[in-house]
């Protein structure tokens, strides 16, 4: 074999093995740096059982609703609720139990604990200044509409005999109303469940390399949502927005839903309260999806309690954002940091005695 053959094998082994042991020392050097940085090191473990095994982290998949929180993860009971176990559907004599219906604005404002959502606050409240026994069941998951939750009120809610079913939706309900083609049962927004298959190269980088893992979650990591798997796409310039309004009818839905659940709970002999969601506006455009859909779905509740004469508990005019104390509580557009929901546990509490006393 002519000598310069073997010198060029010899130099591309070199670079090849050179290759394999920079990637080595950089998995290691990335394996042994990411905790000390403060890396989500269960975030890249999230994004590892999504691509390989099609997991999601907070979420499972549920005939009827779509979904609910994974009742595998912290914090989430085994109806799939974030919270301790349901108390037996049968209520103890003596008993005020309320249901809180909603989306992650009623389920927490995030995915930290249940501990700082509205209705953990809110049972606290009622219990000290009634000096009696409350029970405030959290019925609320991310992303849910209005659809979601009166499936969820019909084949399980109500079982549980509420006395007062408080609905606080808006912002979730802003994504049917704008997507195309739209339909009341917002089948134009909503898909089954859905995770896409990812190729096999990719499943076995990210199986086997935290490194990789981290470069790619960094740019696909919204993929693990639960919009991902039961969301239509949406292409961008078909909105249906028109002059700051969403088109005429779409309030259909919304609107059926909360009257189902308002007349089911009458039957049943409960009550139904309707809550408005404070929005933080500044900066937001005037056809900004989501502050138009909360500003019209709260219009629309007003509407709803004079109509169906309930209880409004109107937490956009009572919380604006314009109070510091409000202000400086919000995580986005719609979510309060604890210290907010607390907040709106107070007014809420405070609405509900002045109207019962």
């Amino acid at each position: 074999m002519p000598e310069h053959s073997v010198s060029t094998r010899r130099k591309i082994v070199f670079a090849l093995l050179s290759t394999i042991l920079f990637c080595l020392l950089l998995e290691v050097g990335f394996w042994i740096a990411y905790p000390l940085a403060g890396g989500d090191v269960a975030a890249l473990h999230a994004y590892r059982d999504f691509v390989v095994d099609r997991k999601v982290r907070y979420y499972a998949p549920h005939p009827y609703t779509l979904y609910t929180f994974n009742p595998a993860s912290s914090d989430v009971n085994s109806d799939g609720f974030l919270g301790p176990a349901l108390p037996p559907r049968e209520k103890p004599e003596g008993t005020l139990r309320i249901a809180c219906l909603g989306g992650s604005t009623t389920a927490s404002g995030n995915e930290a604990s249940f501990k700082g959502s509205y209705p953990f606050f809110l049972e606290q409240e009622l219990e000290e200044s009634l000096g009696r026994e409350v029970e405030v069941l959290n019925f609320g998951v991310n992303a849910w509409t209005t659809a979601e939750t009166v499936v969820n009120y019909v084949l399980n809610v109500q079982d549980y005999s509420p006395d007062l079913v408080l609905i606080h939706h808006a912002v979730n309900d802003a994504g049917p109303r704008f997507y195309p083609d739209y339909r009341s049962d917002y089948s134009h927004y909503r898909k089954s469940w859905e995770l896409p298959q990812k190729h096999w190269l990719d499943r076995l980088l990210t199986a086997s390399s935290d490194l990789w893992a981290w470069a790619r979650s960094r740019k696909h990591f919204q993929t693990i949502d639960v919009a991902y798997a039961v969301n239509r796409p949406f292409r961008a310039g078909t909105s249906q927005i028109r002059d700051g309004r969403f088109p005429e009818g779409s309030e259909l839905g919304f609107v059926r839903n909360i009257r189902t659940i308002v007349e089911l709970t009458r039957i049943a002999g409960g009550e139904t309260v309707l809550v408005t969601m404070p929005c933080d506006e500044r900066g937001a455009a005037p056809d900004e999806a989501v502050t138009l859909g909360v500003r019209e779905n709260n219009a629309l509740l007003r509407r709803l309690a004079s109509e169906e004469g309930l209880l409004l508990i109107d937490l956009e005019q009572s919380m604006p954002v314009t109070d510091e104390r409000v202000s400086r509580n919000y995580i986005d557009r719609v979510h309060f940091e604890p210290d907010g929901n607390a907040m709106k546990a107070e007014q809420i509490a405070s609405a509900l005695l002045a109207h019962w006393r």
